[in-house]
């Protein structure tokens, strides 16, 4: 029961492919006294700032063309959630130094497949000069 009800979240791909361990010790951490509390208000509180005028939770244009340091933005093509691709795309676009990526997989990309997202990742971070 507890894998089909992850999977309307994260994916099917996303838990099949997840080792047995993650799988248990996050239907383990669902077990702790107050969880169902913890995750009735965040999605309560989530939802209702969604829908709020105006929106809360939802980093401005303004505040998107301030960021300074490079940002790699990793989205799932079969990401069904809350935006587009599109409008994602467009919103990663306010960035100055945003580098918009597609990844085979939904909600966390990385879940359903692994190794797409740690080259493009590996790949940013060789690109990014070191601080010293």
């Amino acid at each position: 029961m507890y894998r089909a009800i992850l999977s309307s979240t994260i994916g099917a791909r996303a838990v099949s492919a997840a080792p047995a361990d993650l799988i248990r010790v996050s239907y383990l951490a669902t077990q702790r006294p107050g969880y169902g509390k913890t995750v009735s208000s965040y999605l309560r509180e989530m939802f209702r700032g969604l829908d709020a005028q105006p929106q809360r939770y939802v980093v401005s244009a303004e505040e998107l063309a301030r960021i300074e340091p490079p940002v790699l933005i990793v989205w799932g093509r079969e990401e069904a959630g809350l935006q587009s691709i599109v409008e994602a795309r467009q919103r990663a676009a306010l960035i100055p130094r945003a580098k918009f990526e597609l990844v085979p997989g939904g909600h966390e990309p990385w879940l359903d497949d692994l190794e797409p997202t740690a080259r493009l990742i590996g790949s940013f971070m060789a690109g990014i000069p070191a601080r010293g």
